[in-house]
């Protein structure tokens, strides 16, 4: 982070949980740096029947929009 700013709202970001796929992404701060990270799960893996298409794309596309959220950065008040 640059010096005299902080994130945030950091504690926004949604986990997306459709039974057979997850995603958990986490946003934390440590000093000046800010660390992100996601966690992806797959119920199955290999080939899917075509039923699940399009919810499985629908999937991807929440987690693709959740990776684009901006972070804030807001400058501290000096005092």
């Amino acid at each position: 982070l640059p010096a005299g700013y902080a994130a945030e709202d950091l504690a926004s970001r949604q986990t997306i949980d459709v039974g057979a796929a997850k995603y958990e992404p986490r946003l934390t701060v440590t000093g000046s740096t800010v660390t992100f990270t996601r966690g992806l799960s797959l119920a199955t893996s290999g080939l899917y029947e075509v039923g699940v298409y399009q919810p499985f794309r629908a999937f991807f596309e929440a987690v693709h929009k959740a990776d684009s959220q901006p972070i804030v950065l807001r400058k501290k008040e000096s005092r």
